[in-house]
């Protein structure tokens, strides 16, 4: 098996479209840019790509949230943000340690 990482299709949204008038979570799903990160972490692969498209997406979805009054949504992608900016703080600051 291999794995080639090129974009095999260009994705473009038009005012007339189909893809235009959907909200974006449902056309770019968080869910699964979180399935892609995991596997691509537990298999050694370089995801610092992914990273920035989950971060991307989790603002798309936190904005989405808060403008439809979707507090439980909303409240998820906030605390998913913390968590990513606390940890990219310790690892900027070389922080390792477990229990923090």
């Amino acid at each position: 098996m291999a794995y080639f990482n090129e974009s095999l299709y260009c994705h473009r949204i038009l005012s007339d479209s189909v893809t235009a008038r959907v909200k974006r979570t449902a056309l770019f799903p968080l869910e699964a840019v979180a399935d892609r990160l995991a596997i691509l972490s537990q298999i050694g692969f370089d995801t610092s790509n992914e990273i920035a498209a989950y971060r991307q997406r989790l603002e798309v979805c936190q904005n989405d949230a808060l403008k439809d009054g979707d507090f439980v949504k909303y409240q998820d992608a906030m605390q998913k943000t913390a968590i990513l900016k606390h940890y990219q703080a310790k690892q900027a600051n070389g922080g390792t340690q477990e229990n923090e």
